[in-house]
C-alpha cells in the first residue's frame, strides 16, 4: 500500500509524497492530511495549525491568492495506482 505523506518543517507549501507500506516514516514528515483551505500551515504538536492572522488571509483573499492546495488528481491518482501496484506484487510473492 502506498501512502501520501506530507513535509512538516516550516509553512507548508503544499507539497506532497509517496511512501511504500515497508518504508520507514521519514523525519519531519506526517501522514495526516492537511486541512483546506490553507494558507500558512504548519505543523505542531501532532496537527496543522493556520498561522495566517484574519488580516493576511483577508488580503490573500483580496489579492487572488489562491490557498494552498491538496495534492492534485493526478498525485492523488498516482498514489492510488502505487497501492494497486503494491498490492499486486504482494499476491505475486
Amino acid at each position: 500500500m502506498t501512502k501520501m505523506i506530507y513535509p512538516t518543517t516550516g509553512v507548508w507549501t503544499g507539497g506532497m509524497e509517496l511512501l511504500q507500506d515497508k518504508q520507514p516514516m521519514p523525519a519531519d514528515y506526517t501522514d495526516i492530511q492537511p486541512p483546506q483551505p490553507a494558507y500558512k500551515l504548519e505543523f505542531r504538536d501532532g496537527k496543522w495549525v493556520e498561522t495566517a492572522t484574519d488580516e493576511e488571509i483577508e488580503s490573500m483573499q483580496l489579492n487572488n491568492e489562491e490557498p494552498k492546495l491538496q495534492p492534485t488528481p493526478e498525485q492523488q491518482m498516482i498514489a492510488a495506482l502505487m497501492a494497486k501496484v503494491t498490492e499486486l506484487e504482494a499476491k505475486n510473492e
